[in-house]
């Protein structure tokens, strides 16, 4: 009889999939207990995470790696803030377009000209790559994969149309000859060009896991960005390897990582709306759980407080 997903996936609170790859948070979160000895009103244990892992179809394995529950409201409040950055951005392009269309003598850019907001390309201007490569062809066939590639998810993912269009315009005006008259002046460039900004959601040291392979610590690194401008603004990126300790005087343990080994790194792009339900999945599991544990840790809390009655 075939396992079922409930069973299979038990403690998963949210996954990514996507074609070769799977972004997936699991629940490991623990309740306070005696023996740790901190406060029983913290909830949760020290111990308690969130197990990230990606996971690649076709290389059949997974980089993991930790987020502690106490980083949750860092990476809540600068999600907030990437997200109110989004929405000024797109504010302002909308009013920059309103600008340009009552202004008779602004000249309107070619799509051309417009960056990418895509892929590897992202951020690139299609009318510049064919202008300013050595090898036409090769960039043509770059920019037509492309094309194809974004046609083919353009119901699903609707901005897509405007790379699809930047492409397209570019490539012909490219064969008609004309791609040079179409270039914009640099005071126009300034204006219909957005910033490119990246902003850090999350971003650990190289940290270690407690167990020892052939003298060699198990250890992983996270890193959360996010570039507004691109169509898949969201990106993770783990990296897992197996590296030696050193020792500080101060006590210290830090990762030797010029002596590391088998480094491994992924990486994945979300959408806007896939990486705020992510969040939004993992706050609302750490609530309830709390909510869950609250009564029976504060009766526990309540038997170790002074009471200044008792005889």
């Amino acid at each position: 009889m075939e396992e079922k997903n409930n069973k299979k996936y038990a403690g998963q609170v949210i996954d990514i999939p996507r074609a070769k790859s799977r972004l997936s948070f699991t629940d490991r979160l623990q309740r306070m207990t005696e023996e740790e000895g901190e406060p029983f009103l913290n909830i949760f244990s020290q111990r308690s995470i969130y197990l990230v892992s990606l996971f690649d179809f076709e290389k059949g394995s997974s980089l993991i790696a930790n987020i502690p529950v106490g980083d949750m409201p860092l990476i809540v409040k600068r999600t907030d803030c990437a997200e109110e950055a989004m929405f000024r951005l797109s504010s302002e392009e909308l009013a920059v377009s309103d600008d340009v269309g009552a202004t008779e003598t602004q000249t309107e850019i070619s799509p051309a000209f417009q960056p990418l907001r895509m892929g590897k390309l992202a951020g690139k201007a299609p009318g510049d790559m064919l202008l300013e490569s050595l090898n036409k062809q090769a960039i043509v066939a770059t920019l037509t994969s492309q094309m194809e590639f974004l046609k083919q998810r353009v119901r699903q993912y609707p901005k897509n149309q405007a790379d699809i269009t930047a492409i397209s315009t570019a490539l012909e005006c490219f064969q008609l000859g004309i791609l040079e008259d179409c270039k914009p002046d640099e005071s126009q460039a300034a204006v219909q060009t957005p910033k490119e900004k990246n902003y850090i959601i999350y971003k650990t040291p190289v940290k270690h896991q407690k167990k020892i392979i052939d003298g060699m610590h198990p250890c992983y690194s996270v890193l959360i960005t996010c570039t507004p401008t691109k169509e898949y603004p969201y990106r993770v990126e783990l990296m897992n390897c197996y590296a030696p300790l050193g020792e500080l005087k101060s006590g210290m343990k830090p990762v030797l990582m010029e002596q590391a080994k088998d480094i491994r790194k992924d990486k994945i792009d979300l959408t806007e709306a896939e990486w705020v339900r992510v969040v939004d999945c993992l706050k609302s599991n750490l609530e309830a759980a709390r909510q869950v544990w609250y009564p029976a840790l504060r009766t526990q809390d309540a038997k170790n407080r002074w009471n200044g009655n008792a005889s």
